[in-house]
């Protein structure tokens, strides 16, 4: 919202206040408000003169969140103060990542110079792995000095009274009370403006918000923790905070900045898991193929029953946070928008799942060409098209060694197959079957020693040509890749 408008709307509401409150079933009482509390407020009635001692869940939730706000006793979500600034984060000595937030004030061909209360940094340009903007409260860029020095020379208030109220309402949002008392004094020497009948109550305002300085600067280090993305120290201020004031007036402020710590943290922690989802069961599945024991049929029952579990427990000790947390976020991350599909290929083991589950829910099975023969820019498709050669020039290979031989199980081709061969396909079968993934995309490729024949022709020991089963693919003609997210 712009702050302009924002305060238009800020000092209607305030002189309204002043005189009307609604009750909880919807009647309008006139008069004014003489105390407010985080209990409730006293209210005198001008009809008949009486006094009103009310709790907050009397008034409509519109009328008691304005008077609260009014009071000092309330801050609006959208009511923190922001700026843009620029977050990079890079590599420090001993490969260690940090994250540095600032504004960049100039750069040269090995470095930025990043400013930030005052100093200035240089970050060497090779040790920065990511650039990017953000919003952010101003104390994390500015000290209170430099804000001021700035905004200043922005506003120029000069003698116009109706420019200090503006100004001094900025101050007050960036948390500097004391200039801000300043301003709206000059405001009233000059007049007022057109926000005289403002004033008084914006200064009692300001003194609430002064005699509460402890508890908003502790609000404020619990806001910039969160915008840090430093989670547990945030959670460390917020538990400090209700200890050391658990009967504080602005304990409905500490409430709305517990909701946004717990949505900043929700959302950083699925963006990890997005990163991290392919790592662990890469990882999961290594550690589980290791001894060369389990068998095709044991890791079909693995990867649709407690694969899951074992990923999320990876997951879950690299985050520091419970198994059952991460199966909850991972449940939201649709909700959050932050997750990319993969290619996942079955390679040439595709042939143990069945000529019709390997061409499930493709364009072979609807009777198409094949889905991949157009141009894209997409990466996802330009990785399948690799897995697809990669699996054509391994087909051949498979196709030396098979030449001669009598009928392949499934159970005897897994046994015969190497640690990253089972890994692939572990890991497709897992996205496909495990229950924790979303199938978007399956593709089926034609065998690349039969080219989708099915069979190919030898010569028999009878010196005549004899047509049997592809030794790859064993007469399915496809091998299978899905994407998953």
């Amino acid at each position: 919202m712009k702050f302009h408008l924002w305060l238009t709307m800020f000092l209607t509401a305030t002189t309204a206040v002043g005189q009307v409150i609604q009750l909880e079933h919807g009647q309008v009482l006139v008069g004014e408000v003489e105390d407010a509390t985080s209990d409730g407020l006293t209210f005198r009635r001008l009809d008949n003169g009486g006094t009103l001692v009310l709790e907050w869940s009397d008034l409509s939730p519109t009328s008691a969140d304005k008077i609260r706000r009014l009071k000092g006793l309330l801050v609006e979500d959208d009511d923190e103060l922001t700026v843009t600034a620029d977050v990079i984060e890079y590599v420090i000595a001993g490969g260690i990542k940090d994250v540095f937030i600032g504004r960049i004030v100039g750069e040269s061909d090995t470095a930025y110079s990043v400013k930030r209360k005052g100093s200035v940094v240089d970050i060497k340009r090779r040790s920065i792995k990511k650039r990017t903007k953000r919003e952010v409260p101003i104390l994390e860029v500015y000290t209170l000095d430099s804000f001021y020095d700035e905004k200043l020379a922005e506003h120029a208030p000069g003698d116009d009274p109706d420019k200090h109220v503006i100004f001094a309402e900025l101050l007050r949002k960036a948390g500097d009370f004391d200039r801000s008392k300043q301003h709206l004094e000059r405001a009233q020497e000059l007049g007022g403006g057109g926000h005289v009948n403002q004033i008084p109550g914006m200064l009692k305002r300001l003194d609430v918000l002064r005699e509460s300085a402890a508890e908003r600067g502790l609000l404020a280090r619990i806001r910039q923790f969160r915008n840090r993305k430093n989670f547990p120290k945030a959670a460390e201020l917020i538990l400090e905070f209700e200890q050391t004031y658990p009967d504080s007036d602005l304990m409905p402020d500490l409430e709305r900045e517990k909701r946004r710590y717990e949505r900043d943290r929700e959302r950083s922690l699925v963006d990890r898991m997005g990163t991290m989802w392919e790592i662990a069961i890469r990882s999961v599945s290594t550690e589980k193929l290791s001894d060369g024991k389990l068998t095709l049929a044991n890791a079909r029952d693995y990867a649709e029953s407690q694969m899951a579990t074992d990923v999320f427990e990876h997951i879950a000790n690299a985050l520091e946070i419970t198994p059952e947390e991460a199966q909850e976020l991972w449940s939201k991350r649709l909700e959050h928008g932050r997750v990319r599909s993969t290619a996942f290929s079955y390679g040439i083991g595709s042939w143990v799942l069945g000529a019709d589950d390997i061409i499930k829910d493709t364009s072979v099975e609807e009777g198409q060409q094949s889905q991949l023969n157009q141009d894209s820019d997409d990466p996802e498709i330009e990785r399948i098209k690799r897995m697809i050669r990669e699996h054509k020039k391994r087909a051949r290979q498979i196709a030396k060694q098979n030449a001669g031989q009598g009928e392949e199980t499934d159970e005897s081709w897994w046994k015969g197959q190497k640690l990253n061969e089972k890994r692939q396909w572990l890991r497709a079968y897992f996205a496909e079957h495990g229950g924790q993934m979303e199938v978007v995309r399956s593709i089926a490729s034609a065998c690349g020693n039969c080219a989708g024949a099915g069979t190919v022709t030898s010569m028999g020991t009878s010196g005549k040509p004899v047509k049997g089963d592809c030794p790859v693919c064993h007469g399915t003609k496809f091998t299978r890749v899905i994407r998953a997210r």
